[in-house]
């Protein structure tokens, strides 16, 4: 689909500005919420990859191995720095994304309905 700007009517094609709005706010709304759950799973899917290598560190440490991945015990005193806040920002990021493209879309419909 696409349409061509019209300096002169004032009309996008067929489209009037609102109506190519809300397509492009429906188009926008589609890919950021796909988008968020991709990067939602994501980060579980690292999350949980984490948690093997944490696995795999801990027994090679019982045969003599050294730490890689975790911190050694007692040394790692903030909240922060044992779990990143840096999943949160990724996750929140296109969350918020759909929220813009949605309330675009929806003042858009309120506006087409006047």
């Amino acid at each position: 689909m696409g349409f061509v700007v019209d300096r002169q009517s004032g009309e996008l094609l067929a489209f009037t500005a609102s109506q190519a709005i809300l397509i492009v706010s429906l188009v926008g709304l589609a890919v950021s919420t796909g988008f968020a759950i991709a990067v939602w799973f994501g980060t579980h899917y690292l999350n949980n990859r984490k948690l093997a290598v944490r696995a795999v560190e801990k027994q090679l440490m019982a045969m003599g191995g050294v730490r890689v991945v975790n911190a050694l015990p007692g040394v790692v005193h903030s909240k922060f720095q044992r779990v990143s806040p840096t999943v949160w920002v990724l996750r929140l990021i296109p969350v918020g994304f759909v929220s813009l493209w949605s309330l675009l879309a929806l003042t858009t419909l309120l506006r087409l309905g006047q």
